[in-house]
């Protein structure tokens, strides 16, 4: 049997739906799909868990993680613990497949070796409602792309290296590193020819950006100086009970707690204050950090000319210059603040009892810390 693993946070229903209606009609049905939600919210995970009921091949797994920073290895782990074939297969959400993939798949032979495929980008106006394979324009699998996460291995050579390794975590490089790993054990890593095995990707925005974090870089470092292929040494895809995760329950506000509420033109001193307070917090005690960030202000509107001339009578040059400066970006935007975060609590992850991070872009970010 063919154990399709399909992590995911937040997804439209209609992606969803997508791709779980492509594998209903595959020509075989030796497969199984587990449904692995990361955390999404309320309303979104109820949708998604009743419209799975709807696949008989399909079992829904939440997990416990609403608030934390997305980690797909453990969501793949997690799946990984509840299989009943011996083959995985990493889906992305996004994705739908030809009738015949899974049945192709079925007739591979998996010794000494492990497999990738391609998907074929499908652009932002395709109307998938009106998708038919039959009809289907060949022109559309000349844009294809190899995703390294996208692979289809052995249940015994995925258990031998232990799965995933959660220490990635945020966008990228644990598909690189899982194959890096895989190949350590002597497998051959085989692409499988994308004109064969078809698979179309759903068009959605760019969710990420192209430009390098510095929590990608620590993991590029990582990766590369940590040549140990098994992971995860305390255990692998643990589920995270819901009496762990402090920062969403009752007795947070019971909690000492240490208030970080920053203004609209944060300093760098600002980053300094943050370690601080962290390392300086006891044992089961927490801080909360609140940054909204401000909106730009036209400097051709009344409202902004008003106060550049009220303000210069008040306090000269000093906060006029803040005022402009917002004009040209020069202030502490919610994503910079959210990708020292991610590095910030990525790193120091051992000393966290728990955390949670509301993030709305270009808006706001509310975090919570419990020091372990």
């Amino acid at each position: 049997m063919i154990s399709i693993i399909i992590p995911y946070r937040n997804r439209e229903p209609e992606r969803v739906t997508n791709c779980l209606a492509s594998l209903a009609e595959q020509t075989c049905d030796d497969f199984e799909v587990l449904l692995i939600d990361s955390g999404s919210d309320q309303i979104t995970a109820e949708c998604i868990k009743n419209l799975s009921q709807e696949f008989h091949f399909c079992r829904y797994l939440y997990l416990n993680t609403n608030g934390l920073i997305w980690n797909k290895s453990y969501a793949i782990n997690v799946g990984a613990n509840n299989i009943k074939g011996d083959v995985i297969m990493i889906v992305d959400v996004d994705l739908v497949f030809a009738s015949d993939f899974i049945c192709k798949v079925s007739k591979l032979s998996f010794e000494g070796v492990f497999y990738n495929y391609k998907c074929h980008y499908l652009p932002s106006n395709y109307d998938y409602n009106k998708h038919n394979w039959k009809d289907f324009n060949s022109n559309y699998l000349k844009n294809s792309g190899l995703a390294p996460g996208l692979v289809i291995v052995s249940k015994n050579d995925f258990f031998a290296i232990r799965g995933y390794d959660e220490y990635f975590q945020g966008w990228g490089l644990e598909d690189n590193d899982f194959c890096s790993r895989l190949k350590a054990l002597l497998l051959d890593q085989v692409y499988l020819n994308h004109l064969e095995f078809i698979s179309l990707h759903q068009w959605h925005p760019e969710s990420y950006s192209n430009v390098p974090t510095i929590w990608y870089i620590n993991l590029l470092q990582y990766m590369h100086d940590n040549k140990s292929f098994p992971r995860n040494g305390n255990g692998m895809g643990l589920v995270l009970e819901s009496n762990l995760r402090v920062c969403l329950s009752e007795e947070y506000v019971k909690l000492p707690r240490t208030k970080l509420s920053f203004n609209q033109f944060l300093s760098i001193t600002a980053f300094n204050d943050i370690y601080t307070v962290f390392f300086e917090l006891r044992s089961n005690t927490a801080m909360e950090i609140e940054y909204i960030e401000p909106s730009l202000l036209d400097s051709n509107s009344y409202k902004y000319k008003l106060k550049d001339i009220i303000l210069s009578f008040v306090i000269r040059d000093k906060i006029i210059n803040n005022y402009r400066s917002l004009l040209s970006h020069n202030y502490l935007t919610t994503e910079k603040l959210y990708e020292f975060m991610v590095n910030f609590l990525s790193i120091n992850r051992q000393q966290c009892l728990d955390y949670y991070i509301k993030y709305l872009p270009k808006k706001s970010l509310h975090i919570r810390v419990v020091k372990k």
